[in-house]
């Protein structure tokens, strides 16, 4: 599900276009823009979370979740993922969104 919602920015050169001055300033998009693109973000945070429960039913590998705890990281770097978060962060368990907070979003800030 993750490759299939990352191939929507391959796959169509306006969404990269939007993502690239997304991450460059989120605040210059246009309302429509700021909207498509939480709401990709959306879509990436509810695989996030599911990853999360997955692993830790013992239904993901821990070889293949440490891949996607690197890509959450990767991907909180980027201004649309952090403007996200701050605002929809409650749509989220408590548990993943606590979890989330401590182990990327906290790892984020020490490197900066």
């Amino acid at each position: 599900a993750y490759d299939t919602l990352l191939q929507r920015i391959t796959d169509d050169p306006d969404m990269v276009d939007l993502w690239v001055r997304a991450a460059a300033d989120f605040n210059a998009l246009s309302p429509a823009e700021q909207t498509r693109v939480l709401a990709f973000v959306g879509v990436m945070f509810r695989n996030f979370e599911g990853a999360y429960i997955q692993h830790q039913q013992g239904v993901l590998d821990d070889r293949f979740w440490e891949g996607m705890l690197r890509s959450m990281a990767d991907q909180y770097q980027h201004a649309a993922v952090k403007t996200f978060w701050a605002i929809r962060r409650h749509w989220f368990s408590e548990e993943y969104a606590d979890w989330f907070d401590r182990e990327v979003v906290a790892s984020f800030d020490k490197a900066e």
